[in-house]
């Protein structure tokens, strides 16, 4: 027996995605991944009607299972996108990105302004919360005088040498909990 992919199962999911989330948009229909499908998995024709009005061209259906949200595929591998905001308030000295194992990358781009740089936020569609992330889905900011795996620490002062800046041990514990309580870490 066939498991039908419905129009308001569809319709659904997309009022609830645009609701959520300001890194999903209309764009990302033009590609749809359907995960944790199985062989019996099938689009409804109504369905197929709906996604093709948002522009869609291409749907693969897959038994994994990454988390939801936009995604670019590039030679067959998924990426994750991020929404890109200018500091305008000059919070921030550098953007970040996770890279691996918990390291994160300076983004160093500027913003639409001299005065501004370039912060990526990712979609809050990736991590639902829950009661052991209960956070999850927040995007916050860590002021730059706590360390950071990965991240130059600019704290007591801007003059110190590159050797000094540069963070080669753990997160600070305090920074650990907060990436718990956005289920970003265990």
């Amino acid at each position: 027996m066939a498991t039908w992919i419905t129009e308001d199962w569809l319709r659904q999911k997309v009022v609830s995605y645009r609701a959520a989330d300001d890194v999903s948009c209309d764009a990302f229909m033009k590609g749809v991944r359907f995960t944790n499908a199985t062989k019996k998995s099938k689009i409804s024709p109504e369905a197929s009607e709906y996604m093709k009005s948002l522009g869609n061209i291409w749907v693969e259906m897959t038994t994994a299972a990454p988390s939801p949200g936009p995604y670019l595929v590039l030679g067959g591998q998924l990426f994750r996108v991020y929404r890109l905001n200018d500091d305008t308030q000059g919070a921030s000295v550098t953007g970040i990105l996770p890279s691996n194992d918990w390291q994160y990358d300076d983004l160093n781009l500027g913003g639409e302004t001299l005065q501004t740089i370039g912060v990526a936020v990712p979609s809050r569609l990736r991590q639902p919360a829950s009661e052991k992330a209960p956070f999850a889905g927040l995007r916050v900011v860590v002021k730059d005088k706590f360390a950071i795996q990965g991240i130059r620490k600019f704290v007591p002062t801007m003059s110190l040498t590159e050797q000094q800046l540069r963070q080669q041990g753990a997160s600070n514990s305090c920074v650990n909990v907060v990436l718990s309580l956005l289920g970003l870490r265990s």
